[in-house]
């Protein structure tokens, strides 16, 4: 059947893209290609042996997953882990794990191509997976993802679990985490935060609202607080508050398509990367649904490609009030604006722009003796070096707060 997406659009390109899955009734242990469940690429380029059809095969992927409690944690959870697999999916052949197992079993089963282990994020609702043997097939390359926020306290049981699970790489949704964890830099990559664009676009909704705050106001949000202060005070302003993560009057969320509608709706909506200076998902979902991100200007935005009054207002709180003043006077600029912001999120920054493990694992198969992978930036390319060359991976300077006072 034809995959997600593969259709008219890649059609009227002159590519044809179908996934498929080649089962075997008689023998339950063969299926698909190397009999474990691959999927087949058939690919159709017009200049390419007179349009024949060309076979690629994705790479097997196991993911370890940590388990959710979807009956007590709010369900856009639940579609963030969904939409990490989909992105995935895109480039691997996936098999999610999300139960204590047996890492030889598994791997006997599936016969991966490359093995990836999530971590992070250390609360009720999501439970750590008990994984026993995997020091078996050391063959297979492993990774580790580390899905939560750079300062969370869940670090440490990361870093044991990665020493336990023996991987060789770590990619991070966080684009600060090398500050907080400078001795694994070396082996850090980056796989950052990214939209689904079947949910996060213009849905051409008229603009009914100046401003929307959406999120957090805790404590460690502080720019976001300093805004919403100011601004609040002088704009009609629409506020949704986070609700938390545990399932409590889910009548008062809005989230999924209902969250993308509501800020089409507005022209400026502020979102902040806490005091760690995130990269985080409101920074890429609020333009993408073509209104204008105010954000505080930091080295990780500017690596996202977001460059003041080009197609994003940075701005402090001293200064906002202005800035949004001298666009509300000039609508085109402001339209300008928020069209180029729209346009750099849904070409650079959408799950189909996110394959930097596949990257990794290409690099990998074939790297040469006395050569490493370095990463061109959190959102750059990953390359080969010379090992002994000065070339590191980009890390971004995102001096967060908490790392200021500790440098003081």
């Amino acid at each position: 059947g034809q995959s997600p997406g593969s259709g008219a659009a890649n059609v009227a390109s002159g590519l044809l893209i179908a996934t498929v899955h080649v089962e075997s009734k008689k023998n339950p242990q063969c299926v698909g290609p190397r009999a474990r469940g691959g999927r087949l690429i058939l690919v159709s380029y017009p200049w390419m042996n007179g349009g024949a059809m060309t076979t690629v095969e994705k790479p097997a992927l196991v993911y370890f997953q940590r388990k959710i409690d979807t009956e007590h944690l709010v369900k856009f959870v639940g579609l963030h882990y969904a939409q990490q697999v989909e992105a995935l999916s895109r480039f691997f052949d996936v098999t999610v794990i999300n139960q204590d197992c047996d890492y030889d079993e598994v791997c006997d089963r599936y016969r991966p191509d490359v093995t990836l282990f999530e971590g992070g994020l250390s609360c009720d609702g999501w439970h750590r997976l008990s994984i026993a043997n995997t020091s078996a097939h050391p063959h297979i390359p492993k990774l580790a993802f580390y899905n939560a926020d750079s300062f969370c306290r869940a670090r440490a049981a990361f870093l044991s679990d990665v020493d336990g699970w023996g991987v060789e790489a770590i990619f991070s949704l966080s684009t600060s985490l090398a500050e907080y964890v400078p001795d694994i830099s070396d082996r850090l990559f980056y796989w950052p935060n990214f939209i689904d664009p079947a949910i996060y676009k213009d849905y051409q909704s008229y603009k009914v609202i100046p401003v929307v705050f959406t999120g957090s106001t805790a404590s460690f949000y502080p720019w976001r607080r300093s805004i919403q202060k100011v601004v609040a005070a002088a704009y009609p302003s629409l506020t949704s508050p986070h609700p938390g993560y545990h399932r409590v009057r889910e009548e008062r969320i809005v989230w999924g398509e209902s969250y993308a509608r509501m800020l089409n709706a507005a022209w400026f909506a502020p979102a902040c990367g806490m005091i760690t200076k995130e990269v985080v998902r409101k920074h890429f979902e609020i333009p993408a649904c073509n209104t204008c991100l105010v954000a505080e200007k930091t080295a990780g935005l500017v690596a996202a490609g977001f460059v003041d009054m080009e197609n994003c207002v940075f701005a402090e709180p001293g200064e906002v009030l202005d800035k949004l003043d001298s666009l509300m006077r000039d609508p085109e600029r402001l339209l300008a604006i928020t069209a180029r912001g729209h346009h750099l999120v849904h070409s650079r920054h959408t799950m189909a722009n996110r394959d930097e493990l596949l990257q990794w694992l290409r690099l990998r198969m074939r790297l040469q003796p006395g050569q490493r992978i370095i990463q061109e930036g959190p959102f750059g390319a990953l390359r080969a070096v010379d090992a002994t060359s000065n070339i590191r991976t980009g890390h971004p300077a995102a001096d967060g707060a908490d790392r200021v006072l500790l440098r003081e």
